[in-house]
């Protein structure tokens, strides 16, 4: 269901800078090939969520860059 969709997509309303965000983001990931960070999203039914993850380029061979995703605690 997320295949073919943006990540900002997913974002919270209360994040507007996403856009911006994301863009830093590649930037710096093309720059020295990982980067770490969290992100918020909400679940369907609007209740928050935060994720942290790490992105490491040709972790998995030349051009296969390797994400890994963890749910943070939340209150």
């Amino acid at each position: 269901m997320i295949v073919g969709h943006q990540v900002e997509e997913f974002g919270s309303a209360d994040d507007p800078t996403i856009r911006t965000d994301i863009v830093r983001l590649w930037k710096d990931f093309r720059t020295t090939g990982a980067i770490a960070s969290t992100v918020r999203f909400n679940f369907g039914d609007g209740r928050p969520r935060e994720l942290g993850y790490r992105l490491i380029a040709d972790a998995a061979g030349r051009g296969r860059h390797r994400l890994t995703v963890w749910e943070l605690a939340t209150d």
